[in-house]
C-alpha cells in the first residue's frame, strides 16, 4: 500500500496500533479487575466507560511511539532510493520500491521498537477474536491479498505514489524531483 499511497498507509498503520493499544489496555485492565474482584455483571460496562479515555492515551501513545518509526522508514527510502540509483544515477526516494522498503522499515521498527509491546499483545487478541475458525482465517488472509493484489495492479500501471493532501506541497516536490536536482559525478 505505501508504493501506491504513502500517506494513507502510515495513517492507517497509525490507526491500526491506536486499536491495538485500546484492546491491550483494555484487556490488561479487565484482567486486573477481575483478578481483583472476581467476575462481575458490570465489568462490560466499566470497560466500556473507560473506552474513550484509554481511546484516546493509546492516541497520544502512538504518536509519540511513532516518531522513531516514521525517521527510519524515510532514512530507509532516502538509502533505498539512492541504492537504486547507483553511482551513476540520481537517487529519488519517493519510486514505489524505496517507500516500499522505508515502510516494511517503519512496520519493523514500530512492531520491535520502543511502545512495541502493546501493539503486539493487542494485535495477538484482537486476531484471536476475529479469525476464531478456519473460514474467517480465509477471509481475513482472502481480503489481505486482495489488497495486495489491487496495490500491485496500480503500481502495473504506471501509476505515481499518491501522497493524499501532501500531494503538490513543498516537501513531496522535493521528494519526487529530488534526484534531478543533484549534480551527477
Amino acid at each position: 500500500m505505501a508504493t501506491v499511497a504513502p500517506w494513507g498507509t502510515v495513517w492507517i498503520t497509525a490507526l491500526g496500533m491506536t486499536v491495538a493499544r485500546v484492546v491491550d489496555r483494555s484487556a490488561t485492565a479487565l484482567l486486573l479487575r477481575r483478578r481483583l474482584h472476581g467476575p462481575r455483571g458490570s465489568d462490560s460496562m466499566v470497560t466500556l466507560m473507560a473506552l474513550p479515555w484509554r481511546a484516546a492515551m493509546a492516541f497520544a501513545a502512538t504518536l509519540f511511539a511513532l516518531v522513531l518509526p516514521v525517521l527510519v522508514g524515510i532514512s530507509t527510502a532516502f538509502i533505498a532510493g539512492t541504492a537504486q540509483a547507483g553511482r551513476a544515477g540520481a537517487p529519488v526516494p519517493a519510486d514505489p520500491g524505496p517507500l516500499a522498503l522505508g515502510m516494511v522499515a517503519l512496520l519493523l521498527s514500530a512492531w520491535w521498537g520502543p511502545g512495541g509491546g502493546s501493539v503486539r499483545r493487542g494485535t495477538r487478541i484482537s486476531a484471536a477474536a476475529v479469525a476464531r475458525g478456519p473460514r474467517s482465517r480465509i477471509a481475513v488472509w482472502a481480503a489481505l491479498g486482495l489488497l495486495l493484489l489491487a496495490a500491485l495492479l496500480t503500481l502495473g500501471n504506471g501509476a505515481s505514489p499518491d501522497f493524499g493532501p501532501l500531494e503538490g506541497s513543498r516537501l513531496v516536490t522535493q521528494l519526487q524531483s529530488y534526484g534531478t536536482r543533484l549534480p551527477t559525478p
